[in-house]
């Protein structure tokens, strides 16, 4: 099957599951993977220059796979991007930097032969497990996972591709949050991109008080920054999902829509998304 959003033919296949943002629908997704690129043409290009690719045509990566929404009766999901350059922090947002400016951020880049080292500490598993208990625990038939379940699915979200990165949040020593990256670049054009794949932090009052989540985005908006990097993806904007509509909060943004990216500026974004 080909994909009619890339620039080169995509082989893969429609996964069906249900909406994780509307308990009432059905979502259907294209997916593929490097593999199958590789193996369907004859034409030379890296992972790295694969994923950048991808990026810029809305997919999204989960594990080893490349995704993009495909659901013929709903257009909720749409791919947000931030023009780096033309960023600004909001007065809200330079209050959340204010905030945390005590807070040790570093940056781990990934190694193939260091990577589980790197992501998978014992530190890191249990940070993961708690967040996950802490927004998942009503959910029916929930059970709290394991130091080696956490383990084995923070493994799923680094190993599915080389290039992935941590950045690290820790107050007084202490690891508070984590933020797992994805860096891509186009080695033709030189042109570099950031997705953010993955946050997850320390739910006690004291750290969700800090509003870590936005710090993190900003955070990483910064790197993007200083590593000369162009497009930072945030991943999908659901403007009628509230725990995905804040994503509009950092301007200006694109969205791509109709098959290509449309820059939103103050005001536009809702006739923007009734052009869907």
């Amino acid at each position: 099957m080909s994909n009619k959003n890339s620039q080169f033919a995509l082989s893969g296949q429609i996964n069906k599951s249900a909406c994780g943002y509307f308990k009432d629908r059905t979502c259907s997704s294209f997916l593929t993977t490097y593999e199958l690129f590789r193996n369907s043409v004859k034409e030379e290009l890296s992972v790295s220059g694969f994923y950048y690719t991808l990026l810029n045509n809305g997919f999204r990566r989960y594990n080893d796979f490349y995704y993009i929404n495909s659901c013929e009766s709903c257009h909720e999901c749409i791919p947000i991007r931030i023009p780096v350059k033309d960023f600004e922090l909001s007065k809200s947002q330079k209050t959340v930097w204010r905030k945390n400016c005590e807070l040790e951020v570093s940056l781990i880049k990934s190694t193939k032969d260091r990577g589980a080292e790197l992501f998978v500490s014992d530190e890191k598993c249990a940070l993961f497990r708690d967040y996950d208990a802490y927004h998942n625990a009503q959910e029916s038939g929930y059970k709290k996972m394991t130091l080696a379940e956490s383990a084995e699915n923070l493994c799923q979200l680094v190993s599915g591709y080389s290039d992935v990165w941590n950045m690290e949040y820790r107050l007084g020593g202490r690891l508070v949050g984590v933020g797992v990256l994805d860096f891509a670049e186009d080695a033709v054009s030189g042109r570099k991109a950031l997705s953010s794949n993955y946050f997850y932090y320390e739910t006690t009052d004291e750290i969700r008080k800090r509003s870590i989540g936005v710090f993190s985005v900003l955070k990483e908006i910064e790197l993007c920054r200083l590593e000369g990097i162009d497009y930072y993806y945030l991943g999908l904007y659901l403007p009628n999902c509230r725990k995905m509509s804040y994503k509009a909060n950092y301007k200006p943004f694109e969205l791509f829509l109709e098959g290509r990216w449309n820059k939103i500026i103050s005001g536009q974004k809702e006739s923007a998304v009734r052009q869907i």
